[in-house]
């Protein structure tokens, strides 16, 4: 019945375990194959495994793969299609592919897109934020 939280919830708990100096003690290769397994053909990451994906769930994914230098486990270059993709017209960006919009998700595309790669996804939205 969490299995929508579970992405974020990986993320926070991992933070927290890095916060302590204590990452080494979690499974890093199961981590590694559950976010692989969560990317979806378009670019996105979902919560879970059979969930659809949204822009929360990749940044949580981005940020899980960045503490543990393992980026390239996922398409980078999936993700910021995905990312490009949910843009609208006004430089707001949809959650997902529904649409829905909220502020904050600006902020999320400036994260998950950061690292050399904000050139390409969010050029629109630092012109319209």
């Amino acid at each position: 019945m969490s299995e929508y939280l579970r992405m974020s919830g990986v993320y926070w708990g991992l933070t927290v375990m890095d916060l302590m100096g204590q990452l080494h003690r979690m499974n890093k290769e199961e981590i590694l194959v559950f976010i692989k397994s969560c990317q979806h053909e378009c670019g996105g990451v979902s919560a879970s495994i059979g969930h659809d994906p949204h822009l929360l769930y990749t940044l949580s994914a981005v940020q899980i793969l960045t503490l543990y230098d393992s980026i390239h486990v996922i398409n980078v270059d999936k993700v910021v299609a995905y990312v490009q993709s949910l843009q609208k017209e006004d430089g707001s960006f949809a959650g997902d592919i529904w649409g829905g919009s909220l502020s904050h998700l600006v902020w999320h595309c400036w994260i998950v897109t950061s690292g050399g790669r904000a050139d390409q996804a969010c050029q629109p939205c630092l012109l319209h934020a």
